[in-house]
């Protein structure tokens, strides 16, 4: 593999006899290209007829349609994946996948780079999923922390080192983390993580919590200082201050947590905040500001004193 950042999948072989596999984009029900992740559906004499006494959710599940095929009728698995040369690859469950404004993000891939974040967190005992938090989908992560730091754990450092590598691999903000005990999380007899039965535990406050952090969203003024503009009374101190509240209650800290010197990605801000705050720093400024205004200047101090210019010259 060439991409570092890739990932090597044991295939399954390939279709038996008359045994008919497509991959289907569940949203518009259209067959997928090769290597093209979509939901893995099955067309073979050896599919049941459908559920006892369960009609609608008969039809739903083992009477699919693909809007190319008309009546040939497929049993949607549930599961993700792709064909390659007719071999068919399995990625993730789609009961799993995670949505994020209108991103999709594998469960597996977010889980592992927590786990690669910080020595104490266990590999493979991780539960990446999303919760609805005033009508919108937010990330929460589930982890077990190795035993031998239990005793000196520090909760701050861990969290901030799984919020960063979250925003840097996947551009995803945390809403919340659960730091838990060996051998607590929810796994099947295989021992697979039972993501479902994670989240339940979390909504239900049933987690062996060892330490944990959510986004706090707090009161604080945010009105944008025109007067100050004005006045030309706008300096790097001005800008400083308005960027450390605006991204405190953006991502659910208190101001006093930000410090000016350390990098947005460690506080796990995401490409969609970032986008938020520029269009609102050219309102505010009066200037023609880049989209990748962030990345360019990637911490507080540094894009401070870059607008703090730009101000005096206009």
């Amino acid at each position: 593999m060439d991409n570092k950042n890739s990932k090597q999948i044991v295939g399954c072989g390939h279709a038996w006899l008359d045994t008919d596999i497509r991959i289907v984009d569940p949203n518009n029900l259209t067959q997928c290209l090769d290597n093209q992740v979509g939901e893995v559906w099955v067309h073979s004499a050896s599919v049941a007829q459908g559920y006892w006494n369960q009609e609608e959710n008969t039809v739903k599940t083992f009477q699919a349609e693909l809007v190319e095929t008309g009546n040939k009728k497929f049993l949607r698995t549930g599961d993700l994946g792709f064909m390659s040369n007719g071999e068919l690859f399995i990625t993730s469950r789609l009961k799993d996948l995670i949505i994020i404004w209108g991103r999709n993000h594998y469960p597996q891939d977010i889980e592992y780079s927590v786990q690669q974040s910080h020595t104490a967190l266990r590999l493979d005992c991780g539960a990446a999923f999303a919760i609805e938090v005033d009508d919108q989908e937010k990330l929460v992560i589930v982890q077990e922390i190795e035993r031998t730091f239990l005793r000196n754990l520090n909760v701050e450092e861990v969290v901030s080192a799984i919020r960063e590598s979250v925003s840097l691999n996947h551009d995803l903000q945390v809403y919340a983390i659960a730091l838990i005990k060996p051998a607590s999380i929810p796994k099947t007899s295989s021992g697979k993580i039972q993501r479902y039965a994670c989240r339940q535990k979390f909504l239900q406050s049933d987690l062996a919590i060892v330490g944990e952090w959510r986004q706090n969203i707090v009161d604080i003024d945010l009105s944008l200082d025109v007067e100050a503009i004005h006045e030309g009374v706008v300096d790097q101190e001005t800008i400083e201050n308005w960027l450390t509240t605006k991204i405190a209650n953006s991502l659910g800290l208190d101001p006093e947590e930000i410090d000016p010197e350390e990098s947005f990605a460690s506080y796990g801000l995401d490409s969609s905040v970032a986008l938020g705050l520029t269009g609102e720093l050219s309102a505010w400024l009066n200037l023609e500001l880049e989209t990748i205004l962030f990345w360019e200047y990637p911490k507080i101090s540094r894009l401070a004193a870059y607008l703090a210019d730009e101000v005096v010259k206009t």
